[in-house]
């Protein structure tokens, strides 16, 4: 008995590391043939590059074939078809100087399978010194801030099978200097799980936004293509995730150049062969990278 079992793990190691090492080989090689740019200081780069929850920035942002959490809607909003019950999440971070990023998200189930989805994104820069110059020297004016506001209204639910789509509607707003500017946009998004613990998503963001214009500056958020996947293994207490971002996609069609991202996460828990409920319960570790191509 005790040799059956053996020869069942083994089987088992083997065919998950073979599911590993292929799924990190296809976006490590997809990576290398992509041409290099920085993605830095794209129009409302936090709207769509950084983050959404604790969890997800552990596994590197790749989150876009992962489901059944009301943070998801950062990344793919096809996800909240899984959300069960209710759901709120709450993420701060201290960025640089008196820089400040908070996204805060509640999700509710609706009959059938799906979820609606309210998300509140913030990012503050306080006490920014304001100089000019006159002619001949530097004067210094009041301090000022610089806020970005994101408003998301979301949806996800089934579409047939194995297959969801999402959907967010969102208002943008930005107060910069005593003005201020509003502005409109739609998110889609789609994840296909055919067996229970793979699943693929892909998801568009910003295939419709309208601009931001202060003064003289005119702003409009970028068309970016997310392209995701997940392995969920050991009853979900091994996940593997990986994502592929084109940031401002319509380069590619253009250009055929432009920003391009890929992530990478494993998160783990600390019972991984241990088959009790309990271990369920347990937390796990979660570790993850990002890389700018």
């Amino acid at each position: 008995m005790k040799r059956i079992q053996k020869f069942y793990w083994k089987i088992f190691f083997i065919f998950y590391l073979s599911l590993f090492t292929i799924h990190y080989s296809l976006f490590t090689v997809f990576a290398i043939q992509t041409s290099q740019k920085e993605a830095f200081g794209i129009p409302g780069e936090y709207f769509s590059t950084f983050g959404g929850s604790v969890r997800a920035m552990g596994m590197g942002g790749a989150y876009t074939g992962m489901a059944g959490e009301s943070a998801g809607v950062y990344w793919n909003p096809a996800g909240l078809r899984a959300v069960k019950e209710r759901q709120t999440s709450f993420f701060y971070s201290r960025l640089f100087n008196d820089t400040r990023y908070q996204f805060i998200t509640f999700a509710y189930p609706a009959k059938g399978e799906g979820a609606f989805s309210f998300s509140w994104l913030q990012l503050l820069t306080s006490e920014l010194e304001q100089v000019t110059f006159d002619g001949s020297q530097w004067v210094r004016g009041p301090n000022y801030i610089d806020r970005y506001s994101l408003y998301l209204f979301s949806y996800g639910g089934k579409m047939w099978g194995g297959l969801s789509w999402g959907l967010n509607a969102k208002i943008f707003n930005r107060y910069f200097m005593g003005s201020s500017a509003q502005g409109y946009g739609l998110d889609m998004g789609l994840l296909f799980s055919p067996i229970e613990f793979f699943s693929l998503g892909l998801a568009s963001q910003n295939i419709y936004a309208t601009s931001l214009k202060i003064s003289q500056e005119e702003e409009k958020l970028p068309l970016n293509l997310r392209v995701g996947s997940a392995i969920k293994l050991f009853r979900k207490r091994f996940i593997i995730t990986g994502d592929v971002q084109f940031v401002d996609f319509n380069q590619y069609l253009t250009e055929n150049k432009g920003p391009f991202q890929w992530y990478a996460g494993v998160e783990g828990n600390l019972c991984l062969l241990y088959t009790s409920d309990a271990a369920d319960e347990l937390d796990g570790v979660d570790l993850g990278g990002r890389r700018i191509i």
